[in-house]
């Protein structure tokens, strides 16, 4: 279609509803290409093409090329906040490089039990941040999965015990006034805590604000090589009935539960915060 024919044809809006109820809608920054209208002091717009993140592009596929300048900087509230990201266009990107994801393997197991208590403190931290930032479902939906993953520790942790794995090593406590306990369970150079009942004539139990640790040098194992690990350890063994602290509001749980200070140092945004188990597995 040449340009006198769609001059020809758009002569036909005379007014912003008729050229609305054709298709066309106001411009915005992120659009390109299309069917362009000027029309009463409005540049509409119909069949446009939008450009999107870098973020986006690479969930398709695609990677920006180098040096290039954004379309656009756009902007709108997320998770509470104003912010603003750049967008690009299909000339601009080119077909990236497939990641592959190596199957689910077996790790050590008290090596799995670190990586899911870790990954489930950095669900929790999320959900204290995503609650600051006014996103009640996203809050809640990392709070649901840090409980799920508490819980697979807790059950482990109580296996690990009778088979000989760990050991009691002693108490502390928790929360602030220090009314939280905890047992302290050690063994092959790992120390981990699981709530416990107030246990009477101990004396100076410690109030402390983080008690789990690792063997110095080694590294933390994925956490679907973790789910794996102990799914598989868990299979045939019963399920147990695990002591939780007292429910506390959602707040207060996800701020300060477990004991450790709110920080969210080594978290990856793109990690398997939301996927679950069997997609995991499956991967």
């Amino acid at each position: 279609m040449n340009n006198n024919h769609r001059s020809e044809d758009y002569a036909m809006y005379k007014t912003l509803k008729a050229a609305y109820a054709a298709g066309f809608d106001d411009k915005t920054d992120d659009q390109y290409g299309g069917e362009p209208l000027q029309l009463k002091g409005h540049t509409l717009v119909r069949n446009a093409d939008r450009a999107v993140s870098r973020t986006e592009w690479q969930r398709q596929g695609f990677i920006v090329r180098p040096a290039q300048e954004p379309h656009a900087v756009i902007g709108g509230r997320v998770g509470g906040r104003y912010r603003c990201w750049e967008v690009f266009r299909d000339d601009q990107v080119e077909a990236g490089k497939r990641r592959v994801t190596r199957p689910a393997a077996l790790v050590p197991i008290l090596s799995a039990v670190w990586a899911i208590n870790r990954h489930a403190k950095r669900l929790r931290e999320r959900a204290s941040a995503w609650w600051d930032d006014c996103r009640r479902d996203l809050a809640g939906k990392n709070a649901t999965r840090k409980r799920e993953l508490y819980k697979l520790k807790g059950r482990c942790l109580h296996h690990l015990l009778g088979d000989g794995l760990v050991a009691v090593a002693g108490y502390c406590r928790f929360g602030q006034d220090g009314d939280l306990w905890a047992e302290v369970l050690a063994g092959g150079g790992y120390t981990f805590h699981r709530p416990c009942p107030q246990v009477m004539n101990i004396p100076d139990v410690p109030h402390i604000e983080c008690i789990d640790a690792k063997p110095r040098g080694t590294g933390e194992p994925r956490l679907r090589d973790a789910l794996l690990t102990v799914n598989v350890y868990l299979a045939e063994r019963p399920a147990v009935d695990l002591f939780m602290w007292p429910a506390w509001s959602f707040r207060c749980d996800d701020a300060v539960d477990e004991g450790d200070s709110w920080t969210t140092d080594g978290w990856d945004e793109d990690s398997d915060v939301d996927v679950d188990v069997e997609e995991l597995l499956a991967a």
